[in-house]
Order: C-alpha cells, then structure tokens, then sequence
C-alpha cells in the first residue's frame, strides 16, 4: 500500500498552501509544485536500463528553486549534503541489517530528519528545501550505487515519496503547532490584562 500517506499528506499540505497561506506569487508556485508532485506521481521515464518516476524531476527542481530563495545558499546546500549521505547510510544500513530498525522507516527516517533540522535551521522554508534536496539526492545515489552493481533499482519509488512527504508534513505540522501556541499565549496575556483592568 505504499503512496496513500503521500497522496494524503499531499493534498492535506495543498489545502494548506491554497486555503490559509497569504496571498502572494510564493503560495502560487509552491500549489502548483505541490500539484505537480502529485500528477506527475505515476509517470515513468526510462534512461538507459534505469526507470525513473518523473515527480523525481519535478520535486528536484522545486527544491532547488526554493533552496535559491533563501539567504544562505551556499551553507544550506552543505546542510543538503548531510541529509544525502545521512539518508543513504540508513537506506544500506536498513537492507545489511533490517533487524536493528524496529520503528517502520516511514516513521523513522523523517523523524530523525526533522531532529536533525531542529539543530541546523530555524526557518521552516529552509528545512522543506533542505529536506526535498538531501532526500532527493539520497534516493538517487542509493539507486545509481544499486545500479554499478547491477541491481535495476527503480528511482523515485512511492515508499520514497512517502518518507519525503512525511518528513514534510511533520515540518508543517510542527510550524502549524508553534503558531497555535503563539496565538493562545497571546490571548490568555489578553485575557489577564483583562482581568488586571478590572480588578483595578
């Protein structure tokens, strides 16, 4: 059944990006990169012996044009790069030894993404660009390191994209989260102004 947590986080961050986010051309481009994640999900293409689902393509560069948006370019492209290697030390560390991982990868690999995020970045785009990249990238080595040794490994599987789409969803649940107790912090300090005024 792999691909129902990414078709349903999936349309759950849409309704967020088109529904509560401030109009402006960024919500525009990030729907319509979401939408194409989703259309693109059971397009293949082949190059040589290798297939490749297409939504790879297309989340590839997504996640470059929105790593370019942020102010530090250079040192979130070195973060990428340990979320690549990171990544696919697990994925080769899950296929020696499947023993040692006794929580579902699906819930693993984005929860200790998202620790690892906490810890480099404090921005929210950040984290999603750095994600997309580093796990995109992931996927890909793992695939063409499949592949030297002969191994036909299809790149961009949907037990990938449920990873990835979990890992963001944890990120926008987070972020979600965070406002929500900003928003009632403010109002119980409403609330006790409130009452000070009048038991004045």
């Amino acid at each position: 059944m792999d691909g129902l947590i990414f078709y349903w986080i999936s349309w759950i961050v849409w309704i967020i990006i088109t529904f509560f986010m401030k109009k402006n051309t960024y919500r525009i481009y990030l729907a319509l990169w979401v939408l194409s994640l989703i259309a693109f999900s059971s397009s293949e293409l082949f190059v040589g012996n290798t297939k490749i689902n297409v939504s790879i393509i297309v989340l590839y560069i997504g996640a470059l044009l929105l790593l370019a948006s942020t102010s530090s370019r250079i040192l979130n492209v070195m973060r990428s790069l340990c979320f690549v290697f990171g990544y696919v030390g697990l994925l080769f560390w899950e296929q020696i030894s499947p023993v040692w991982l006794i929580i579902p990868r699906v819930i693993m690999i984005p929860f200790l993404g998202f620790i690892l995020l906490i810890l480099l970045t404090k921005n929210n785009v950040e984290r999603i660009a750095i994600w997309c990249l580093g796990v995109t990238t992931g996927e890909v080595l793992h695939s063409l390191i499949l592949n030297s040794y002969g191994f036909n490994d299809y790149i961009g599987d949907m037990a990938f994209f449920d990873i990835l789409i979990t890992g963001i969803g944890i990120i926008v649940a987070a972020a979600f989260l965070l406002e929500v107790r900003s928003k009632l912090d403010h109002m119980i300090e409403l609330i006790e102004k409130q009452k000070k005024r009048w038991s004045q």
